[in-house]
């Protein structure tokens, strides 16, 4: 997994999260290539090319993603999603929360 991501709070029971992304967005978008081509290059005996190692987040232009859950019962989630932008000009971010359920009932 190539994320920048913190895990901000949590309860023990994990009833209340709070996390964390960094995603960048500037002129080169998500570094992907060169993670893959640096990974590829190197040998075993060489450390992980890493999301920072790629200087994508050196001009400050990032997304700062902020997810939030709650539960108040079994039954009852609530999340919440921020995005703020870092950068010193406008940006899009699209965003597409995924959420997973376990299957109780078959």
């Amino acid at each position: 997994v190539k994320e920048l991501y913190y895990y901000l709070d949590s309860t023990p029971t994990h009833s209340y999260m709070r996390a964390l992304y960094k995603y960048p967005h500037g002129s080169r978008g998500y570094p992907y290539a060169d993670l893959v081509s640096e990974n590829r290059r190197r040998g075993l005996q060489d450390s992980e090319f890493e999301l920072l190692d790629t200087g994508c987040f050196d001009q400050n232009e990032y997304f700062d993603v902020v997810a939030q859950y709650a539960k108040q019962a079994p039954d009852d989630m609530y999340i919440d999603v921020t995005v703020h932008n870092r950068a010193s000009r406008p940006a899009v971010a699209h965003v597409l929360p995924s959420l997973w359920f376990r299957n109780t009932w078959a």
